[in-house]
């Protein structure tokens, strides 16, 4: 321990005295430069100028309206479609959703965007979001809070109870 503290007091010292030996001079002395002094400069004096006439306010011709691009219809051939492997043989399907009955029992979305989820819980997936005044079909009667109802453009799924009525709003 002691000749860790000495090393260590020798190296202090050694870098102590290499400064005072080699920095003995002021190096920022040297680097400042005397401003130099202002000179007075007389500046010609500044003619009249004669008055000019007026000149007439020259009108610029009107530039051409531009052109409207002609539309172009680009062809590009390919391989005529064929259907994916896991759908040949099969008939092409109709996925258009079937349209809700405009008859029958209805209830009316009373909030102003509500949530349409799979299932009848609050954590459940959202199938689709109703606008306010949203026409739905109930598919089953309102249990636990939750109604099964189809959606105009055909979905199904669960809203809450309390943000439909049975009256249009």
């Amino acid at each position: 321990m002691f000749r860790l503290s000495f090393l260590l007091l020798a190296t202090v010292a050694g870098i102590y005295a290499a400064m005072i030996f080699l920095g003995g001079e002021d190096l920022r002395a040297q680097r400042v430069t005397p401003a130099p002094e202002p000179v007075a400069v007389r500046l010609p004096e500044p003619t009249p100028q004669p008055e000019a006439a007026p000149q007439p306010v020259q009108t610029a011709d009107p530039l051409p309206q531009p052109q409207q691009t002609p539309e172009q219809a680009h062809s590009f051939p390919g391989p005529a479609l064929e259907p994916s492997p896991e759908f040949a043989g099969r008939a092409p399907q109709d996925d258009t959703p079937a349209p809700a009955a405009s008859d029958g029992p209805a209830l009316w979305v009373t909030a102003s965007r509500l949530n349409m989820r799979t299932a009848p819980n609050g954590g459940a997936t959202v199938v689709t979001g109703l606008d306010g005044g949203t026409r739905l079909e109930p598919l089953a009667p309102a249990q636990d809070g939750w109604v099964n109802v189809r959606a105009p453009g055909g979905q199904t799924g669960y809203v809450s109870a309390q943000f439909v009525s049975d009256q249009p709003q």
